[in-house]
């Protein structure tokens, strides 16, 4: 399971790769991006992490979202 992740200097964050554990932010409706698109945030986006399972971020508000096992949540 391999996917990647792309801050760009705007802070918008682009997303794409295999995702069937829920780690690309989407929910359960998209497993896999062949093309990178964006997660759509509130804020701009400073800072990733990731792991098998999930997607990690912190946003310029300093606001924590995370995205894993098909679910999409702040907290």
């Amino acid at each position: 399971m391999k996917y990647n992740l792309l801050i760009v200097e705007s802070g918008d964050l682009y997303i794409w790769g295999s995702g069937s554990e829920g780690q690309l932010g989407f929910g359960s409706d998209i497993v896999k991006l062949n093309q990178p698109a964006i997660l759509h945030m509130d804020d701009r986006v400073v800072q990733v992490a990731c792991g098998y399972y999930h997607t990690m971020l912190v946003t310029g508000l300093s606001e924590l979202y995370s995205a894993y096992t098909d679910t999409y949540c702040m907290t």
